[in-house]
């Protein structure tokens, strides 16, 4: 958060929320937005079937599935260190 231009105030602060992730009407939305950037910025695809479902295939046949529903979501696939390696750049960018 941050306060509004023209607004600053020393003491208690009056702050303008510059993300919208939790409590409000379109969080749920705004979630799976920037979660769909980031898979597809890994190189995930969306299933053609479902928009919640992501696949990621490497030429190795090492497979990863993330299931997002809402604000929760489901990780699978054929590889423990793939998996790890996903977990660890979705804990380094959110």
């Amino acid at each position: 958060m941050e306060q509004p231009k023209g607004c600053k105030v020393r003491g208690d602060y009056v702050c303008t929320l510059v993300k919208v992730m939790y409590g409000l009407k379109k969080s749920a939305r705004l979630w799976h937005k920037q979660m769909k950037e980031k898979l597809l910025a890994m190189q995930f695809r969306q299933s053609l079937f479902d928009p919640c479902l992501f696949i990621y295939e490497d030429v190795n046949g090492r497979t990863v599935y993330i299931g997002l529903y809402v604000d929760d979501g489901l990780l699978i696939g054929n590889d423990d260190e793939l998996m790890q390696e996903f977990l660890d750049c979705f804990e380094n960018s959110f």
